[in-house]
């Protein structure tokens, strides 16, 4: 069994899984909220709230029992999609290293690592792949509050990556265009996939209320954004559906008013059927979308 984990800006989820005969099973959901202010922009900010949710999550969750795949998020992380040719993987951390020239000195000890897209390059040779960079510091908080709480942590990724891991192996979304949208308190990020590839995200802060009239519209001019840089970039994909996790119940009717605007497909991130739910789990893929994805990517069974 893998347990994967992320500290959103309004709680910490956890989710437990294995895969068997292709399918990933969720074993174990898991969340504790967090106080207003705990995460900032995915930096922890109030440490002692923190663990007190860790605590009752060790507890229920048996996290001291087995190592834990982190999954984090921030608007401070670095992130380009690049198509690259076929070499070895200390070049290829070169070659994103390179990438990063010209941010790096507004930034402190960054570090570097990259996700595979995919390994087929429709440009030539080789594959894509995702180029990410943070602050040594922004992960070295985490790593110290896992060290305090005797918990092993046995890898650390983004966001984004799980989304691609995802993408790749829920067959329903192979060689599909689509918009993977993530509301979580009072930002969206906006992830494009083209032809079931992951290409671009994009960050908005919300500046209305979530569920009133003006928040709406705010969330279909995000959308309506994103569908305009498809347009632009002529990857000759119109964009077929959009998915929304993290939705309030006051939201309900949101996804109804934007398909009548678009007049395409969009709807809460559905659970499918190469994953199955333990009956004694209660389990929305919406609400889990990350942690979810990080299973399948640390699993193994992620093929990019």
């Amino acid at each position: 069994m893998t347990t994967s984990i992320y500290f959103s800006t309004e709680r910490i989820q956890v989710v437990q899984g294995k895969f068997n005969k292709g399918k990933l099973l969720i074993q174990g959901v898991f969340t504790e909220s967090l106080p207003e202010g705990t995460m900032i922009n995915g930096v922890i900010a109030n440490e002692s709230a923190i663990y007190r949710a860790l605590e009752r999550l060790v507890d229920v969750a048996n996290l001291q029992k087995q190592p834990v795949d982190l999954i984090v998020d921030s608007g401070s992380i670095l992130t380009k999609r690049l198509c690259v040719p076929i070499l070895s993987q200390k070049k290829l951390l070169e070659l994103v290293k390179g990438e990063f020239v010209d941010v790096k000195e507004n930034y402190e000890n960054l570090i570097y690592d990259y996700s595979v897209i995919s390994r087929k390059n429709p440009q030539g040779a080789g594959g894509v792949i995702l180029c990410a960079a943070m602050e040594s510091n922004f992960s070295f908080s985490y790593i110290e509050v896992f060290k305090k709480m005797n918990l092993k942590l046995k890898s650390i990724d983004i966001a984004i990556s799980a989304e691609i891991g995802l993408a790749h192996f829920i067959p329903e979304f192979r060689e599909r265009t689509f918009i993977l949208a993530v509301l979580e308190s009072n930002n969206i990020v906006s992830s494009l996939f083209v032809n079931g590839q992951y290409y671009f995200t994009n960050r908005t802060r919300l500046l209305a209320p979530r569920g009133t009239e003006e928040s709406t519209a705010e969330i279909s001019q995000a959308m309506s954004s994103l569908m305009q840089f498809n347009q632009s970039q002529k990857t000759g994909a119109e964009i077929s559906d959009i998915y929304f996790c993290g939705l309030n119940t006051d939201e309900s009717e949101l996804t109804v008013e934007l398909s009548n605007i678009y007049n395409i497909a969009i709807a809460p991130l559905a659970a499918y059927s190469v994953i199955e739910v333990d009956p004694t789990v209660k389990y929305r893929m919406a609400d889990n979308l990350y942690v979810t994805g990080n299973l399948l990517i640390k699993d193994g069974s992620y093929h990019g």
